[in-house]
């Protein structure tokens, strides 16, 4: 079963998608806090990531959210853990590969922040990062890579 998650406005639609008719179903929807802005699949596929704003390209907003949604086998979203505040409009939300950190990117200020995701796929702390990192005038996004490690055989 596929499932497609379309953001229009503060909803999150969730659509059945059949692969061999290409036709999508509209199975439900949910309300989040705010717009939103982006989302991002858990590694295992069992979470799923949104990064929302009442913000947008001419206004700053004063409502900004993260939100952590289990996927159950039907593909329906539910809330999961707590939605931490984030500090202004993010553009962006990506998931390390090992599905242990959410970093958002922001353009004003520019700036990231990263979240420990925790065991249970719930957001956990916020990651202090050192200041004086340049993210340039418009970080749009970010990812982690992990290169595999080269085992040398002797």
């Amino acid at each position: 079963m596929t499932a497609l998650y379309s953001g229009v406005g503060d909803r999150l639609n969730h659509y059945a998608v059949d692969s061999d008719g290409a036709a999508l179903s509209k199975k439900d929807a949910i309300t989040l806090p705010a717009d939103v802005q982006y989302a991002w699949p858990h590694p295992s596929k069992q979470y799923l990531y949104v990064a929302s704003s009442n913000g947008g390209p001419r206004a700053a907003g004063d409502r900004h959210y993260a939100c952590a949604f289990l996927i159950d086998g039907s593909g329906a979203l539910h809330r999961h853990g707590v939605s931490p505040p984030l500090p202004s409009r993010p553009l962006h939300i990506s998931v390390d590969a090992s599905g242990s950190l959410a970093m958002t990117t922001y353009n004003i200020p520019a700036r990231v922040t990263v979240h420990r995701i925790e065991s249970d796929g719930a957001f956990g702390v916020q990651v202090t990062q050192p200041s004086g990192l340049d993210f340039g005038i418009h970080p749009h996004q970010m990812g982690a890579l992990r290169r595999p490690s080269r085992s040398r055989e002797g």
